[in-house]
């Protein structure tokens, strides 16, 4: 099965058949060599809650799929009143994602090297003076 490397996005071939597998296998060689470990770890913690969240929105979207009312949901009653509640956890778990999809986007930006930081801040002080 391919997917994509947390960091570079590099298709890469790695075999995995559950929900929980490795650090090592959703991040290529290249990166786990190059980058930061607390970088790395962060991004497949983020990517382990991401994925969490797409299981449990799958089975809340099954659970509640059906239109007859009221219905038994484990030892729960649902009630057509309650319906207003549900879309609100729906759209609470799917804010959730897209925040942890934006973080794990934000992390992945490559950082600036030390030469173009001193070059941003002359022309900040340049600025400054005027």
């Amino acid at each position: 099965m391919t997917h994509k490397c947390l960091v570079c996005g590099k298709e890469a071939e790695k075999v995995y058949d559950t929900i929980y597998w490795s650090r090592d296998s959703r991040i290529c060689d290249d990166c786990t060599r190059n980058e930061d470990p607390r970088l790395l770890d962060t991004l497949a913690e983020l990517d382990d809650i991401r994925i969490h969240i797409d299981y449990a929105l799958r089975r809340f979207k099954e659970r509640c799929s059906t239109k007859s009312y009221p219905k038994k949901l484990g030892k729960y009653t649902i009630k057509p009143f309650m319906l207003g509640r549900q879309k609100y956890i729906r759209d609470k778990l799917e804010n959730i994602r897209l925040q942890v999809q934006e973080l794990m986007d934000e992390l992945r930006q490559p950082k600036p090297s030390e030469e173009e930081l001193r070059e941003e801040i002359e022309k900040l002080k340049a600025i400054v003076e005027v």
